[in-house]
């Protein structure tokens, strides 16, 4: 797992405070827009767009096939508080969209990115610029809703 470059952009769109990025185990990531790609490959591609269209280099993560999942898997067990968080939240979320829809796309060797796009402007720059790249089963995570992206 790693961010997809270090440092910023010389001047992001999308700049909010560095402790507002998610990391795995830190919780739910609020105001991300997560996709799923077929090849690392293919996520790079859309990670580059992304920065090249304004959005914050730390404010994209890549998680990449089995090494990721299982990562994530450690994250859980390692913390009880979050994995009761994680089950609690899943009780109102769409099966489609949960962590385990996610987790089972890098399972099987998928890539999968996120990136923080706080408001609904950036949100939908971030939505058209994913699905140029060829992203597919697209969700976003705000502070109080999870929805699908058809």
């Amino acid at each position: 797992m790693e961010n997809s470059a270090r440092g910023r952009a010389s001047a992001p769109v999308d700049d909010p405070r560095k402790e507002d990025y998610w990391q795995p185990g830190a919780g739910s990531p609020i105001n991300y827009l997560i996709a799923c790609f077929a090849d690392r490959a293919a996520a790079d591609a859309a990670v580059r767009r992304l920065i090249d269209a304004g959005f914050a280099r730390d404010a994209t993560l890549i998680l990449d096939g089995p090494p990721a999942y299982e990562a994530l898997l450690r994250a859980e067990q390692d913390d009880a508080r979050y994995r009761c968080a994680l089950a609690f939240e899943e009780l109102f979320t769409d099966p489609r969209i949960q962590r385990g829809a996610y987790y089972e796309e890098l399972r099987q060797g998928r890539t999968v990115i996120l990136v923080h796009a706080p408001g609904a402007e950036s949100k939908e720059r971030a939505v058209g610029i994913v699905k140029r790249a060829g992203g597919n089963h697209l969700s976003y995570r705000g502070r109080w809703l999870h929805e699908q992206i058809p």
